[in-house]
């Protein structure tokens, strides 16, 4: 099953990001993050979870295929 959701980064470095998400995708998925802005898709595994103070959820994702360039 194919899921989008527009979002955006909490922090973001070369290597990876953190992504507030509504969508419950587990540790070790694959994801895809593209930037319209930056006009750049790389592929990131999920390396964790967590909910902020917020309580929004939060995904902690590692690029794979390439870095973000900031």
């Amino acid at each position: 099953m194919i899921e989008r959701e527009q979002t955006v980064t909490e922090n973001i470095s070369a290597k990876g990001a953190t992504l507030f998400t509504t969508l419950e995708i587990p540790t070790g998925r694959f994801v895809r993050v593209t930037s319209e802005q930056y006009r750049i898709t790389a592929h990131a595994a999920i390396r964790s979870r967590s909910t902020g103070a917020d309580g929004i959820p939060r995904i902690h994702v590692e690029f794979i295929d390439k870095e973000w360039p900031l």
